[in-house]
């Protein structure tokens, strides 16, 4: 049986009960190339996941394409 893999939206939480400034323009001002991590987390315990570089490929409104980079 494989592990299903959950992609929490860390921003969509925090702007459920925290006012994360910080986090808000960082959001903002990201941009095609810049790179970011992303950390993928399974349903097996609390610290099971891995984290990716992703290489933001394209931006449409709040939404953006990436592209994970090979180790």
């Amino acid at each position: 049986m494989t592990n299903a893999i959950v992609v929490k939206d860390i921003d969509s939480m925090r702007r459920q009960g925290i006012n994360d400034v910080e986090l808000q323009r960082g959001i903002r001002e990201l941009r095609i190339g810049d790179f970011v991590k992303l950390t993928l987390l399974t349903r097996t315990g609390p610290c099971a996941g891995e984290t990716l570089l992703v290489r933001i490929t394209r931006t449409r409104s709040s939404r953006f394409d990436g592209q994970a980079t090979v180790a």
